[in-house]
């Protein structure tokens, strides 16, 4: 079984940082809406700057520069996405993060997450 941070990644890579994005942000079965109320506010600044850095991977991929949208610059944060990573993913359930990706078609779960060592 693959380490948190392992199963954020391969959910972004395989095409699924959406439902991660909504996961985090309660708008998918999978959120965890006490999580988000418990949060301190280091951890809360976390899982913003973690949400701001998914929707710019959900709408411009995995760019490493700012981009202009209608005027307004808008940046990847992979340096605050890493630290909520580390921080243990606040505001996610583990065991919600586990059924998302169980939720997923099982040829795509194949490539080395959840069905043991590849």
């Amino acid at each position: 079984m693959l380490a948190h941070d392992e199963k954020i990644e391969w959910l972004i890579d395989h095409g699924f940082a959406t439902d991660l994005l909504q996961m985090l942000i309660g708008e998918n079965d999978y959120a965890d809406q006490d999580a988000f109320e418990k949060l301190d506010i280091h951890s809360r600044i976390l899982r913003g700057m973690s949400v701001q850095h998914l929707q710019f991977i959900v709408d411009h991929g995995d760019r490493t520069d700012a981009v202009t949208v209608n005027g307004r610059i808008v940046s990847p944060h992979p340096d605050y996405f890493a630290a909520w990573k580390l921080a243990i993913c606040p505001g996610i359930s583990l065991v919600q993060l586990d059924r998302l990706i169980a939720a997923k078609p099982a040829l795509v779960r194949g490539t080395r997450c959840c069905s043991g060592p590849a």
